[in-house]
């Protein structure tokens, strides 16, 4: 327990993990494709639970994980710790840019399903989703 504790400390203050490159390139592209809708602004609380909702969709539908760390539960909704490192700055302002990856990781079922979750939930305020 203490061990996992520590763990979990050490990826909080070091953003610089190797499991969230993946998480950012996610989120990164639903702030991309968010941008063309009739509701732009993405706030952190709205897309840690778009993330989370296209994490579920993947391993409903396809068997897969979308991300590759953890998600936690949170009394205001699901937490990813790589997300909320980058995104705790902006508060309940609307996320510009966090990476600059290109999306090539993403696979076309991946791109499909996150195109999916922001069709679907942009247009919805993050305490509705």
């Amino acid at each position: 327990m203490k061990s996992s504790l520590k763990s979990l400390f050490s990826q909080m203050i070091n953003p610089v993990h190797k499991n969230h490159k993946k998480t950012l390139i996610v989120a990164q592209y639903i702030i991309d494709k968010s941008k063309t809708c009739a509701r732009p602004a993405v706030t952190p609380m709205k897309l840690n639970t778009m993330v989370y909702i296209a994490h579920g969709y993947m391993l409903g539908r396809y068997g897969k994980p979308l991300l590759d760390e953890p998600i936690m539960a949170w009394e205001t909704g699901p937490f990813v710790n790589g997300l909320y490192i980058h995104t705790r700055k902006y508060k309940s302002q609307p996320v510009d840019s966090l990476v600059h990856y290109k999306f090539q990781c993403l696979s076309d079922i991946e791109r499909a399903v996150l195109d999916e979750v922001v069709h679907v939930f942009n247009g919805f305020p993050a305490a509705q989703i």
